[in-house]
C-alpha cells in the first residue's frame, strides 16, 4: 500500500516536472480559441498602441505577444494549431501595414463574427493584454481611457457592438 502511494506521488511529480519543463521550453499552454482569435488580438493590440501613437515600448509588448504565441505553438502536440496560425501569415502582414492607423472598430473586425463573442477566458486575456500595452509607457491618456471603455462595450455585447464603437470613434 505504501509503495503504491509512493508510485502515485512519483508519477505526479514526474508529470509536474514535465509540464514545468514544457513551460520553460515552449512558454505557457495556449488554447484553440487563442489561435483562432490571434488576428483579432494582434489587431486589437496595435489599435491599443496606436491610440496615442505607437511608442517603442508598446511595440515591444506586441512583439512579445507574437513571439510567445509562436513559441507556444512549437509544442509537439500543436501541429494542427500551428498550421492554422501560419495560414494567417498574409493577414498578419495586412494588420502590421495598418498598425499606425488602425482603430478599435477596425481591429474588432478581425475577430470571428458571432453574437456571443469570445469566451470569458479570452475576454479576460484581451483586457490584460490591452492593459499591458496601454500601461507600459507609464501614462494613461484620455484617449486610452476612452479606448478601454469602448473595449468594455465589445466585451459585454460581442460583435454587434462594433457599429456602436464605430459611431463613437467618428
Amino acid at each position: 500500500m505504501i509503495l503504491t502511494k509512493m508510485n502515485c506521488m512519483y508519477k505526479r511529480l514526474i508529470s509536474a516536472l514535465k509540464e514545468t519543463n514544457n513551460r520553460w521550453i515552449y512558454g505557457k499552454e495556449i488554447s484553440d480559441e487563442s489561435v483562432e482569435n490571434f488576428l483579432g488580438t494582434l489587431a486589437l493590440l496595435y489599435a491599443a498602441a496606436n491610440v496615442d501613437e505607437i511608442d517603442k515600448t508598446e511595440q515591444q509588448v506586441v512583439a512579445l505577444y507574437k513571439y510567445n504565441m509562436k513559441r507556444a505553438l512549437d509544442r509537439p502536440d500543436k501541429k494542427g494549431l500551428r498550421d492554422i496560425f501560419y495560414g494567417y501569415s498574409h493577414m498578419v502582414n495586412e494588420i502590421e501595414s495598418m498598425k499606425h492607423t488602425i482603430k478599435l472598430s477596425e481591429a474588432l473586425e478581425y475577430f470571428p463574427h458571432s453574437e456571443s463573442g469570445v469566451s470569458p477566458e479570452l475576454k479576460e486575456s484581451l483586457i490584460e493584454l490591452t492593459s499591458e500595452v496601454i500601461d507600459v509607457d507609464g501614462k494613461i491618456t484620455k484617449k486610452e481611457e476612452e479606448f478601454r471603455e469602448r473595449l468594455c462595450i465589445y466585451i459585454q455585447k460581442g460583435y454587434p457592438a462594433v457599429k456602436e464603437i464605430r459611431k463613437l470613434e467618428a
